[in-house]
């Protein structure tokens, strides 16, 4: 039996599985099982306040079942209730963990903060290295992102620009989305991100990249196989980054980093690029410096 499998019989009520379960693991279950859309938004830490036991059962609970550890099993509980989250389920958790309080600020920090230390672990050194492979030997870049993430592809855009990189955004969906993605070819590179709910643009441009041979980098925060298998190289943010409020922290900083490795990956490049755009700006009398009157 899989753990996916035996989660799925938890959830069903059946807690006869093929590894037994303690007391405290039933507890467990049951609050899945009672409060899934409420509960997939917790840590260990809350979760464990939700059952009345530590974090370390949660975690125990989680191997149990078959899964690494609690991160793994909440990721296939996202999975399951991808196309099930209802708005309010986001708001009543934002309402829960942020109301009531005078540190706002320092409490979100907070929460993306220990995210941030968990995407070295999430994103190993050899992954993003094979993304950055990808982009550094592209023909054109691709860049696509839909909805709140659109302001990565801007950003990449930027940097991506100056480093001489010919960039093609795409942060429409519909008839405009298919008119630039129709335009990808074999020895481009597609960078799509991919976070919350999958939109029918993402699987479109991955499907296309794979149909001509061109090689693709997936950011996302779920692990639908369905669609991850169309990607050369899959990079998987932590599901907190996404689970109370939807924040582009993480992904900026995954953008970022592949940003900088490019950088890094051929120094004299990215000074020549950037001496020649200095060159350009000053033939043309940029920056003015004002007059003071």
């Amino acid at each position: 039996m899989t753990p996916a499998e035996r989660m799925q019989l938890l959830l069903e009520g059946e807690y006869e599985l093929d590894v037994p379960l303690s007391k405290s693991h039933e507890r467990i279950a049951k609050v899945l099982q009672q409060r899934l859309e409420e509960a997939v938004f917790m840590d260990a830490r809350e979760l464990a306040e939700a059952v009345g036991t530590t974090p370390s059962t949660i975690v125990r609970f989680a191997q149990r079942l078959g899964f690494s550890g609690y991160p793994e099993l909440r990721m296939w509980l996202a999975d399951l209730l991808l196309h099930k989250a209802s708005p309010v389920a986001r708001a009543e958790s934002v309402i829960r963990t942020y109301a009531g309080s005078d540190l706002f600020l320092a409490e979100f920090c907070a929460n993306e903060a220990r995210t941030l230390s968990a995407l070295p672990d999430t994103i190993a050194p050899e992954q993003l290295r094979a993304a950055v492979e990808i982009l550094k030997d592209a023909s054109r870049i691709f860049l696509f992102a839909e909805g709140p993430a659109a302001c990565i592809v801007h950003l990449l855009a930027f940097r991506l620009g100056r480093l001489r990189h010919t960039v093609i955004p795409i942060t429409e969906t519909g008839k405009a989305f298919f008119e630039k993605a129709a335009l990808v070819e074999r020895g481009d590179a597609v960078l799509a991100f991919g976070l919350g709910r999958p939109a029918e643009e993402l699987r479109a441009i991955l499907v296309q990249s794979r149909r001509v041979d061109a090689r693709s980098i997936l950011v996302t925060d779920n692990t639908i196989a369905e669609l991850n298998r169309w990607a050369s190289v899959v990079l998987t943010i932590p599901l907190r980054a996404f689970d109370v409020f939807r924040a582009m922290v993480i992904p900026v900083a995954v953008a970022e980093s592949l940003a900088l490795a490019l950088m890094l990956d051929d120094p004299g490049r990215t000074k020549e690029s950037l001496a020649a755009l200095e060159r350009f700006r000053r033939e043309h009398g940029y920056p003015r410096i004002p007059r003071v009157p």
